[in-house]
């Protein structure tokens, strides 16, 4: 470098506007890689530990008004009981899960127990065991796809 050329060495205010969103995505992107991993793990655990049979509604519960602690009071939602059989024995489970539609009686309704005591059992749907790890790895996906457009426009700025 000649002495009359000056360097500039400090990072523009363009530049500026674009690592710290690439870096706040990156974070909040593994973030939520971690924790729809911490919520992966029970799931798998579950479907290699339990046993799955098709149970069916037999009654449905209310579990109450959802957003009835907050300003906006939301509609009714409700749970199922499920009956599911086990060689030859009757079991029934209390879904832990509330919908906004109550489930229609008389439906299947997938269910897992536990081999050595039927009695211990869960829902089998993709909502009880698969829904919160899929939003968590979709959300990572984009935030971190979103990271790397920024991360190359900054690049790409910087190589003018």
């Amino acid at each position: 470098m000649r002495p009359d050329e000056t360097r500039n060495t400090h990072i523009a205010g363009d530049e500026v506007s674009y690592i710290v969103p690439a870096v706040l995505c990156s974070f909040f992107a593994i973030t939520a890689f971690v924790f729809g991993f911490i919520y992966l793990i029970p799931s798998i655990s579950k479907k290699k530990s339990m046993e799955e049979t098709m149970g069916t509604i037999v009654y449905v519960h209310s579990c109450g008004r959802s957003g009835e602690n907050g300003p906006n009071t939301g509609g009714e939602t409700w749970s199922a009981s499920v009956e599911y059989e086990v060689e030859g024995s009757v079991f029934e489970m209390l879904d832990k899960h509330c919908f906004g539609k109550p489930p229609t009686i008389g439906n299947s309704f997938p269910v897992l127990y536990n081999p050595n005591d039927p009695w211990e059992s869960e829902s089998g749907t993709f909502f009880a065991l698969w829904l919160l790890p899929t939003i968590l790895y979709i959300f990572a996906t984009i935030l971190l796809s979103l990271g790397f457009i920024l991360t190359k426009r900054l690049r790409s700025k910087r190589s003018r």
